[in-house]
């Protein structure tokens, strides 16, 4: 997943990013929850700049 939205070209925020990436995940059935966490580790020397999102499965019902 992270190779395929990488794939796609720059992305200026990391936020985008985060979304896009487990927007794909989610597109797998099985996948019933990510959590996606993405760092720049090189921009300040005592501290990494990131964020972290979770996202579920829209639930789904089987009628009979």
């Amino acid at each position: 997943a992270i190779r395929k939205v990488i794939a796609g070209g720059h992305i200026n925020l990391l936020e985008t990013l985060a979304e896009r990436i487990a927007a794909e995940c989610l597109t797998e059935r099985r996948t019933a929850k990510v959590r996606v966490l993405v760092e720049k580790l090189d921009r300040l020397e005592s501290a990494s700049l990131g964020v972290e999102i979770e996202r579920t499965q829209a639930a789904i019902s089987f009628h009979n």
